[in-house]
């Protein structure tokens, strides 16, 4: 994510987040199952994520949501308004998982919406084993997830009818699906794996401007 606004400095160089990429790709699962990861906070646009999961549950009633994270204390009534808002629906909270098992389990897709987005982990981490990646075209986001190419980008400002339409068709048209999970779990490989980000240090560190005083 190319900022525009940075510190005065000598030299700005943008290394790109580095992710573990799983030895296999995880298989499709038997239902619509989504995951969301990640904080819980307003920022993460969760309202909009259970308003599209309620129009895609009644017509797919086995569909299942599935959000790993955890809420700060100063996002407590966030928490609880989602809660809320999920009642009657097969949404399932999670709380925190640092291990990111999750990764290992069947999903039909990722979804990561979010405000003032960085370069969010949360989608490297799902593009990376295996995962069609749902998102809106926030911050860094759009230079990871391309849309048709990499995953699902949505306008920044998407509503719960775009993604819902987005997460239906990714499990009635699982073949597309299946391209773009490879597709992305290669992009990450090349472009974001550790080995990669620790070339880009190792680089770095050993450049000629790096030994003089900063």
């Amino acid at each position: 994510y190319h900022a525009t606004d940075t510190p005065t400095c000598r030299r700005t160089t943008v290394i790109a987040n580095g992710v573990a990429t799983s030895a296999r790709a995880v298989p499709a699962p038997a239902v619509p199952r989504f995951l969301v990861s990640g904080r819980i906070a307003p920022s993460k646009r969760l309202q909009t994520v259970l308003a599209a999961f309620a129009q895609v549950q009644r017509d797919q009633p086995t569909a299942e949501l599935h959000l790993v994270g955890q809420a700060e204390a100063r996002h407590a009534a966030c928490l609880a308004e989602l809660r809320a808002q999920a009642s009657g629906l097969a949404v399932h909270f999670r709380g925190a998982d640092p291990t990111t098992s999750y990764l290992c389990e069947p999903f039909t897709a990722a979804i990561v919406l979010g405000t003032h987005q960085g370069s969010p982990n949360a989608v490297l981490e799902a593009m990376a084993a295996g995962l069609p990646v749902i998102a809106n075209a926030s911050g860094g986001t759009g230079e990871i997830v391309r849309s048709g190419e990499t995953g699902w980008l949505l306008p920044e400002h998407c509503t719960a009818a775009e993604l819902a339409t987005a997460m239906r068709e990714s499990f009635t048209q699982p073949a597309r699906s299946a391209l773009l999970s490879i597709a992305g779990r290669a992009y990450v490989r090349a472009h974001h794996g550790l080995e990669t980000m620790a070339a880009r240090y190792l680089d770095l560190l050993r450049s000629p401007a790096s030994s003089r005083p900063r």
